[in-house]
């Protein structure tokens, strides 16, 4: 019960951050099975209790209460849940199992305003506590049932201008992509497959005003991309890719007014420039990308810059010249992706807080 108590109060109150760093390193060192932690007379611990209703559950209640663990824990939203679960064969059933055994709760966001993801699921911070000790039990399809279901609604969210809704997806999806990246470090072709799915949310953060979460996926999804070239069949989509991905890359750096990166934008983009083609380049998402880091570098870019990072500015006013017309993009977020200049920075802050507003 102490221990329960104490995962509750973190989770509701928090707490000075070092200070709970040490509280939960203690925690992770301890055993909850042990006996000695039972009081006298009684005949089970409470993670034994925890771990026998766990049993109990419905093949279908586990699977759901595994990806609820794996996507946070906390403030899920449930049509993501259930949506994935659809993918693996499995109805919406799982929710009321979950719910009766009380390792859950449910909730409503905005109730005045509702939307599709605006109802979550929590799971219970001492659940939470002892499941995540014994190893969540998740195969392949599973988890490529979760990536799928999050980059659907992610596309989708972004594409249409659902930006209020696509908060409610940011905290969970960061902490299932930071567990995915976690589980396969040793597997690079499922990290390379899972890099669009980092771009795309890339994108949906910053738009959202998550610069540093646009920063940390837009980074790793370039560097997985970057380091196993030969795993890409068509190299013109890689190129495209990793322009696309550091289109994002300076935007961020910008916004978050780290020079250093700006300058790494345009050495990168000097190498991957010289890897493609007219054709290559002439795609559209491609061009509006060229047309972001042009213009990134034209702000940002120190005139202690080196000679690489000048050659690449010029090498972009070449392809995208200042002044030429932009090539037509559809959907509002691309669109206001698309706005997203820097050389107006004043207007991109007013273009961001009325589509916030929308």
């Amino acid at each position: 019960m102490a221990l329960e108590l104490a995962v509750g109060w973190i989770a509701r109150r928090g707490g000075p951050k070092k200070a709970m760093l040490q509280f939960t390193d203690r925690l992770d060192r301890l055993d909850l099975d042990s006996e000695e932690l039972l009081p006298h007379g009684y005949p089970r611990t409470a993670a034994q209790v925890i771990l026998a209703d766990w049993r109990e559950l419905s093949p279908e209640a586990r699977k759901l209460a595994s990806f609820l663990l794996v996507t946070g824990g906390s403030r899920v939203p449930r049509r993501l849940l259930l949506d994935a679960l659809a993918q693996v064969g499995m109805t919406q059933e799982a929710v009321e199992d979950l719910l009766s055994s009380g390792f859950i709760r449910q909730e409503i966001l905005t109730p005045d305003r509702p939307h599709d993801l605006d109802e979550v699921l929590t799971i219970h911070g001492f659940v939470q506590l002892v499941m995540t000790k014994q190893g969540i039990p998740l195969n392949g399809p599973e988890i490529w049932a979760i990536l799928s279901t999050c980059d659907k609604w992610v596309r989708q969210l972004t594409e249409d201008g659902r930006f209020r809704e696509g908060t409610a997806l940011i905290h969970p999806i960061d902490y299932f992509l930071r567990q995915t990246v976690e589980v396969f470090k040793d597997s690079p072709e499922t990290l390379t497959l899972a890099s669009v799915s980092m771009h795309n949310f890339a994108q949906l953060a910053f738009i959202t005003s998550q610069a540093a979460i646009a920063r940390l996926w837009s980074r790793v999804a370039f560097q997985v991309r970057q380091d196993q070239l030969e795993l890409v069949r068509d190299h013109a989509t890689w190129v495209q890719m990793q322009l696309q991905t550091l289109s994002v890359i300076a935007m961020t750096a910008a916004r978050l007014h780290k020079t250093e990166e700006v300058v790494e934008v345009a050495l990168f983009s000097e190498t991957v420039l010289q890897m493609g083609n007219e054709e290559t380049l002439c795609d559209v998402a491609t061009q509006n990308a060229l047309r972001t880091i042009r213009d990134v570098l034209h702000l940002c870019l120190p005139d202690s810059s080196p000679g690489r990072a000048r050659r690449a500015l010029k090498a972009l006013d070449a392809l995208v010249p200042l002044g030429a017309p932009e090539p037509a993009v559809s959907g509002a977020g691309n669109t206001l992706l698309n706005k997203l200049h820097t050389e107006r920075m004043t207007a991109l802050l007013l273009v961001e807080r009325s589509a916030w507003q929308a």
